[in-house]
C-alpha cells in the first residue's frame, strides 16, 4: 500500500509513497563565490524527484546564471543517491546585504520508496530517514560546511486477515457463508486493499 494523495501521516513521520521537501539554506559570504554547491545525502529509503529542486528566494543574492543538478533523467533517482546542486559560475552576494539577504532558500522533493529497508509496522524497529547537507564552493579555505540532521519516521499499515465459515458441518454442493474479517495493527492507513 502507498500513500500518493493528502499526506496522512504527522510530525516528521513519512509513509510509502509520500513527498518529503527539504529546505536548504546557508548564509552566504558577501562577495563573489565560484561553483556554490550543495550537496544533500539523501537517506536509503528515498528518491530524489528528478526536476524538483526550486530556488525558492535567494534574497538579495545573484545566482550564478546555470545551475546543474545531478541526478537528472528518469522521474526519480536511485535509491538512496545524493543530490548535488551546482551554481556554475560566479554568485554575488552583495556587501551590503543583510544576514537574511545572503541566505538563498531552495526546496527539493524527495519520495519514500516501498523498499524492504523501509520498515514501521511498529514503534520498536522502525526505520529513521537521516538527511543532511553540505555547501561548499570552488576556493573555500574551509571544509564544507554541514546542516543541521533531520529525520523522518517510517509508518506503515500491518494487514491481518481472518476467515471464519458460518456452517460447522456441509454436504458436497451446499453453499457455505464465508467472513473475511481484515485488521489493520500498523502505524498507517492501508490503501488499495
Amino acid at each position: 500500500t502507498s500513500e500518493t494523495g493528502t499526506v496522512d501521516s504527522a510530525d516528521s513521520n513519512v509513509q510509502i509513497g509520500e513527498v518529503v521537501t527539504y529546505e536548504l539554506n546557508a548564509v552566504l559570504p558577501a562577495g563573489t563565490v565560484t561553483n556554490l554547491t550543495l550537496d544533500d545525502f539523501i537517506p536509503n529509503g528515498l528518491a530524489f524527484a528528478v526536476g524538483s529542486m526550486r530556488v525558492v528566494t535567494n534574497g538579495s543574492i545573484q545566482m550564478a546564471p546555470s545551475t546543474n543538478v545531478v541526478p537528472t533523467g528518469g522521474l526519480m533517482g536511485a535509491d538512496g543517491e545524493d543530490v548535488v546542486i551546482t551554481f556554475v559560475g560566479d554568485t554575488v552576494v552583495p556587501p551590503s546585504a543583510s544576514m537574511e539577504e545572503r541566505r538563498p532558500i531552495l526546496h527539493l522533493d524527495a519520495v519514500v520508496l516501498n523498499v524492504p529497508s523501509n520498515r514501521g509496522t511498529n514503534w520498536v524497529g522502525r526505520t529513521i530517514l537521516t538527511n543532511r547537507a553540505d555547501i561548499t564552493y570552488s576556493g573555500n579555505p574551509a571544509a564544507p560546511r554541514a546542516s543541521g540532521i533531520v529525520t523522518n519516521g517510517v509508518l506503515e499499515p500491518r494487514i491481518g486477515i481472518l476467515k471464519a465459515i458460518t456452517q460447522t458441518n456441509a454436504q458436497a454442493g451446499d453453499l457455505l457463508d464465508v467472513t473475511l474479517t481484515l485488521t489493520n495493527s500498523g502505524l498507517a492507513s492501508a490503501y488499495d486493499v
